[in-house]
């Protein structure tokens, strides 16, 4: 796999949850937030809406003391001092450091893939009143409605 763009910065973890990419991701996800000044001079992206910037759904790979991982950038870090730190899920940190302790490893290197592309977007939240889960195998998606909401609840779910 050929990389590009390599980077070097500090790395840390936080609770993921909605992005600043627009998807929504949960602690097992291997997702990281990417600074704030290297989300907001990324080329191709203008500003505004920050789902439209081109970094979102890119595959990225980090290095660390002879271990690596894979990880979607999913995120903006407004608290990131270095263009090139990174503010990973629980369970990418854990892949790549073996444990949530160091709190902060400096040095980290890592570099945006040339192939991979996007991966599946989780599915929006439910609506009011409306609980829809999704099958990533099958695509399929099911759920359940309040009485008060059915007629609406069944149309989301088509």
């Amino acid at each position: 796999m050929q990389h590009v763009a390599a980077h070097i910065g500090d790395a840390t973890f936080y609770d993921v949850g909605l992005g600043s990419c627009g998807a929504y991701n949960v602690p097992t996800d291997f997702i990281a937030a990417v600074s704030h000044e290297l989300y907001d001079t990324f080329p191709g992206y203008s500003g505004g809406n920050p789902n439209n910037n081109p970094i979102c759904g890119g595959w990225a790979t980090a290095f660390h003391n002879g271990r690596s991982i894979r990880f979607q950038v999913q995120d903006r870090c407004g608290g990131c001092a270095g263009f090139g730190d990174l503010d990973f899920s629980h369970s990418a940190f854990v892949a790549l450091f073996g444990s949530l302790d160091a709190g902060r490893v400096h040095g980290v290197r890592w570099v945006l893939d040339s192939e991979g592309g996007p991966g599946p977007r989780p599915p929006s939240p439910p609506r009011r009143g409306c609980a829809k889960t999704y099958t990533a195998v099958s695509g399929k998606r099911s759920g359940s409605c309040p009485h008060a909401e059915l007629q609406l609840c069944r149309r989301q779910l088509l």
